[in-house]
């Protein structure tokens, strides 16, 4: 095992998911005499300015667990793994990390699981953010996630009654829309549309991932370029805004669920937050060796993170009320505490193959010794 081996499978590895695309994982090589060990943290220069979608470091957690796990699988392909050597855990999720060794792989160690066929579906793998064929997501393969996502301590929520489709749908969207009206979200959300990358850009979202109608181009346009704009959201905008977020991606889904921990008290640190990015991230190779296509719905971590820390938001009194009555009916109904790490996500056969987003390369992520003296 050679760090130039490493190399290669974070070249494949940082294709994983993260919101907004803000990809915060950086990789640091230890130093030891003989193994290759490294530790994986939030970058610290994300750190000091997050996306205001990611202010308590959730949103990164649950990235640095995809990434780790995309590591993880493409290193078993090569016959080597991935061994995880100490956790530094911290309230400040921020502060968090991961030390892992990497060796060849035992012989009673498992096989890449047959559900990844090779390093390929790592690369293909890409959010679907467009129309779905009406075509119902096989029984046996939602069995196997049920299955698998128990035996890793989650466990998942379908939703598949209109009714229940209709309360979650009107749930998220009156969450959606608080997220439109405040200003630090709705700054970081149009800071990370892109309609025009440059070459040097390797964050964000480009329009070209989104299936926005000529009149919602015309809407980010004006909001990107003419502030005062912002003002005029709670006046209507924010509620058109929601509807096209929420109730079109979700009501033409054929499979909607959320992602949950079993057990609450293990799951409450920054770990559980890490292993559903894991989990996350396994569920959706797997769905795309299956021709299947996945969609995150994140509209929950904006409670997770105005009720952990309100001081840090500047919400309205009727907000906080509409925040505080969406976080119960979610308890209420389906069990589903926003204060532990969750993910929704929909999912089926799309109609057309989504673009690829930008990508930081490879030194960015694990700098050379060179590099980190130098800095």
């Amino acid at each position: 095992m050679t760090e130039e081996n490493f190399r290669k499978w974070v070249e494949i590895a940082r294709w994983a998911p993260s919101g907004g695309n803000a990809q915060p994982w950086r990789l640091v090589r230890l130093s030891s005499p003989s193994d290759l060990c490294f530790r994986l943290l939030v970058d610290p220069l994300y750190a000091k300015a997050p996306s205001n979608l990611d202010l308590d470091g959730a949103a990164s957690l649950i990235a640095l667990g995809a990434f780790f796990e995309s590591l993880d699988l493409v290193a078993r392909l090569d016959g080597a793994e991935l061994q995880v050597q100490g956790l530094h855990d911290s309230s400040d999720f921020f502060a968090w990390s991961i030390d892992f060794k990497v060796s060849q792989a035992a012989a009673e160690s498992p096989s890449p699981p047959a559900l990844i066929s090779s390093a390929n579906t790592v690369l293909r793998r890409t959010t679907n953010r467009f129309a779905y064929l009406e075509k119902e997501v096989p029984e046996e393969f939602c069995e196997w996630m049920c299955l698998d996502f128990k035996q890793r301590g989650f466990a998942l929520k379908f939703f598949e009654s209109a009714d229940e489709r209709a309360q979650i749908i009107e749930h998220l969207s009156a969450l959606e829309k608080i997220r439109w009206e405040q200003p630090a979200f709705l700054s970081s959300v149009l800071e990370e549309l892109k309609e025009q990358p440059a070459e040097e850009d390797t964050q964000g979202i480009p329009f070209s991932q989104l299936p926005l109608r000529w009149n919602e181009v015309l809407l980010i346009r004006a909001l990107k370029s003419q502030r005062w704009l912002w003002n005029l959201m709670p006046l209507g905008i924010s509620g058109q805004i929601a509807k096209s977020a929420v109730k079109v991606p979700i009501q033409g889904a054929p499979s909607f669920f959320y992602i949950h921990p079993l057990s609450v008290a293990s799951q409450a640190q920054g770990k559980g937050f890490f292993d559903l990015g894991r989990s996350m991230q396994r569920l959706w190779l797997a769905a795309e060796e299956k021709g299947l296509a996945l969609q995150p719905l994140a509209g929950h971590l904006l409670p997770h993170q105005a009720l952990k820390n309100p001081a840090a938001f500047r919400l309205t009194a009727k907000q906080e009320v509409v925040m505080a009555k969406v976080a119960g009916r979610f308890q209420e109904l389906w069990g589903l505490d926003l204060m532990q790490p969750l993910f929704g996500f929909r999912m089926g056969y799309p109609t057309q193959a989504a673009p690829t987003s930008f990508r930081k390369g490879v030194d960015e992520i694990l700098p050379s010794v060179q590099d980190v003296l130098a800095s």
